[in-house]
């Protein structure tokens, strides 16, 4: 699997004046490629108009158009007065195949526009770039190209939909370019990389908490391949955003054994075993509330300064010194999650457990009781980052229905309202519940505990939102 590691580059010129060259090349670079990008996306589009227009204006297609969009109308009308989640899906994906039909004429017509494309549109768009940027690289510009065009192949269809609007490049960013134009070598005790033009870098690699001095030096024995990376320039520094392949490892996992993860407020993480007691409580509410609390209180009193402050150099430094308290809010969020995460798929790695079962959770957080925590804590994120590092050891992550997995008690299966004592206890109400004290009572259990344990123990296993019973109580309840 390709995982991307971000190294800062240090300039390796002792003179001032060439080391400032350099520094100018990599700005050229930064801002033709933004230009390329789109250029590219540009004629990309007329390209499309084009086609499209003769969609329109050859009779047999255009007959053929306009009955795919007049039952597409049919569809939408169906799909205002569907009520039931299924039957809409279906839907929907009918008017997919339609739309899908409306792209196969586009093909069609493209092949009858064919005297007008002397080239394929991929290398046309190249040759563009290289006829208006000369100085860039080749290796930039293919790169370039290719990661363009593939993000426009992709995105189309949904622009199409009007589910997204056409993807636009801003200034600042990442240079692209081809794995031939990386080289890198050891020379003493430093690990140099040599780019276009045969500018110079040392890999300066600080603290190295993510261990990307071992991933380069594995790189230089062979053990890991590089492919197509990119360059960025940011805060004055430059970045290497270094592409790797690094093999799955094939672990002996268990079959038998899964990880339950309940993502909560009171434990941001909570993991359990589908078998036996073995439990791990990770994270604390208290330790992201502070954080938060002090970072929202600093923005109020810049946001607040910002009104006393009609204009100047003062103004303009308060909105840079907030764009910053930002970028550190963000930044701390993803630290966090990215240590919750690991510990997670730690635990599963450590118990040899095969999968990983969350909750689905879309549209998490949107409670407006909650906003204030979970404004910034993206469990779409957190999830991301299980899935990804999950994979590389090997470990499937799969969702299953939140209904009732707080509700339920994990020993006995009993389901009854108000089992759930608070937001951290939980007391199963069957009397011959087999989870007793030392008196014979039914023993308080943590409720973040108790779910994640549901949650491994699940067979619900969903891969959308109206799969879920969940979902469907809630909307059942609104109207």
């Amino acid at each position: 699997m390709y995982i991307t590691r971000k190294i800062e580059l240090w300039v390796k010129e002792d003179d001032k004046n060439l080391r400032n060259e350099i520094w100018r090349t990599i700005r050229d670079y930064e801002h033709m490629v933004f230009k390329s990008a789109n250029l590219i996306v540009t004629n990309q589009l007329f390209n499309q108009t084009f086609t499209d227009r003769i969609v329109l204006t050859d009779e047999e297609l255009s007959v053929k158009r306009e009955k795919i969009e007049r039952d597409i109308d049919k569809l939408n009308e169906k799909l205002k007065d569907e009520k039931d989640d299924t039957k809409k899906d279906k839907l929907k994906e009918n008017r997919n195949k339609l739309y899908r039909q409306i792209n196969q004429l586009t093909i069609e017509a493209r092949k009858m526009a064919e005297e007008f494309y002397t080239t394929s549109e991929k290398n046309t768009t190249y040759q563009l770039i290289r006829k208006e940027f000369p100085t860039l690289p080749s290796h930039i510009s293919a790169s370039l190209n290719d990661m363009v065009t593939k993000n426009y192949s992709n995105e189309i269809f949904d622009v199409r939909l009007g589910k997204r609007s056409l993807r636009t490049y801003r200034k600042g960013m990442p240079i692209p370019f081809m794995k031939l134009s990386l080289k890198l070598k050891k020379v003493d005790d430093e690990i140099c990389l040599k780019w276009v033009n045969n500018i110079e870098f040392t890999l300066h690699f600080g603290r190295d908490k993510s261990n990307n001095q071992i991933i380069v030096e594995r790189i230089l024995k062979g053990d890991y391949k590089v492919g197509d990376s990119s360059i960025q320039l940011k805060k004055g520094k430059i970045f290497l955003l270094l592409v790797v392949d690094v093999p799955e490892e094939e672990n002996k996992l268990n079959d038998d054994v899964y990880v339950g993860v309940d993502l909560g407020l009171s434990i941001p993480a909570y993991c359990s075993l589908n078998v036996g007691m073995e439990r791990l409580p990770i994270g604390s509410y208290n330790d992201f509330i502070r954080v938060r609390t002090q970072l929202f209180q600093r923005r109020k009193r810049l946001q607040r300064s910002l009104t006393l402050t009609k204009g100047g150099k003062g103004r303009t430094k308060k909105l840079k010194a907030l764009d910053r308290l930002k970028d550190k809010e963000r930044n701390w969020v993803k630290t966090y999650n990215h240590t919750l995460t690991n510990r997670i798929v730690k635990f599963a790695k450590d118990n040899l457990a095969s999968v990983i079962k969350m909750e689905f959770l879309e549209g998490y957080g949107e409670d407006e009781t909650n906003s204030f925590v979970l404004r910034y804590w993206s469990y779409f994120e957190m999830q991301t980052m299980i899935e990804y590092k999950s994979k590389r050891e090997g470990i499937k992550v799969v969702y299953i229905d939140p209904y009732h997995t707080s509700q339920i008690c994990s020993f006995c299966n009993h389901y009854e309202e108000g089992q759930r004592l608070n937001q951290s206890e939980f007391l199963c109400k069957n009397p011959n519940c087999s989870n007793k004290d030392n008196k014979g009572n039914n023993k308080i259990e943590n409720a973040d505990w108790n779910a994640s344990k549901n949650i491994a123990l699940s067979e619900k296993i969903v891969i959308k939102k109206s799969e879920c019973e969940y979902y469907k109580q809630k909307r059942a309840e609104k109207n």
